[in-house]
């Protein structure tokens, strides 16, 4: 009988852990994830900012994703999903014989054997629109790395301490529209960035800010990088999916990769 209760204590504490991993899941585990960074924070308030597994979608656990999961002093939280695009090495771009000055990367042409990033295939897809509509507030960084090309300042005018950014790079964004970063309101440099150009949206709402933190490109120096933080309120903006190349040397070349970082949501 002993022997018995035993099995059944045993049986039941099952059970209740189940159950209890069913309705406050860790997100520890791709089996139990968590609907959301919120709720892992909810269930937990001694969670530490790490990477989880969630299930916005609240489908099968198997399209659950893993997210980094911020939270902050305030209360609030930051869910960051990987956009899955590996860094690539530098790649030499052949400027195309065109008219056009806008040359997309994604349609240049590679001289050496390298791969150039395919911003177009990033995932997951499902999870990410889901997390869109979920919250108000995206932001991802971009970094660059140069080798004797440009991505957004070029030569200054020592007169004038003014540096030319007429071939500074146009971002795609997800949703299809294109950021000019040679347009926009600028605001000069500050403690945490050279640059931040404040974007509106068709209707003439102030939607996007970039803040370029660092642009070590503009001096045409093997090993330099060049850093952006984008800053939203359409969701629907992120990831970037594509950018400009336009500043070529006299051979028609410009050598250049791209790490891309995790798309984070806000609200």
């Amino acid at each position: 009988l002993t022997e018995l209760n035993r099995a059944l204590f045993d049986r039941i504490d099952k059970l209740w852990k189940e159950a209890q991993r069913l309705l406050k899941p860790s997100g520890n585990s791709q089996e139990y994830p968590a609907p959301s960074c919120k709720d892992i924070k909810l269930n937990n308030k001694f969670a530490r900012n790490d990477t989880y597994w969630i299930d916005p979608n609240g489908g099968s656990p198997s399209d659950a994703v893993r997210a980094e999961c911020i939270f902050h002093d305030d209360g609030s939280v930051e869910t960051c999903l990987s956009t899955g695009v590996a860094s690539e090495n530098l790649a030499t771009y052949k400027q195309p014989r065109s008219s056009d000055p806008d040359y997309w990367q994604s349609h240049l042409l590679v001289e050496n054997a390298v791969s150039p990033p395919d911003l177009h295939d990033q995932s997951p897809h499902t999870q990410m629109n889901l997390l869109r509509s979920q919250h108000r507030f995206a932001t991802q960084e971009l970094e660059f790395f140069c080798e004797g090309t440009t991505i957004f300042g070029g030569d200054m005018n020592w007169e004038t301490g003014v540096v030319d950014t007429s071939k500074a790079t146009s971002l795609l964004a997800h949703n299809g529209r294109v950021i000019d970063l040679t347009k926009g309101i600028r605001h000069g440099p500050s403690a945490n960035y050279v640059e931040k150009i404040d974007f509106e949206s068709p209707i003439r709402k102030h939607d996007v800010s970039i803040a370029v933190e660092y642009d070590g490109c503009r001096h045409r120096q093997p090993g330099t990088s060049t850093k952006m933080r984008i800053e939203t309120r359409d969701t629907q903006l992120l990831p970037i999916i594509d950018f400009t190349v336009k500043d070529f040397d006299h051979t028609g070349r410009s050598t250049l990769s791209l790490a891309v970082k995790a798309v984070c949501f806000k609200n």
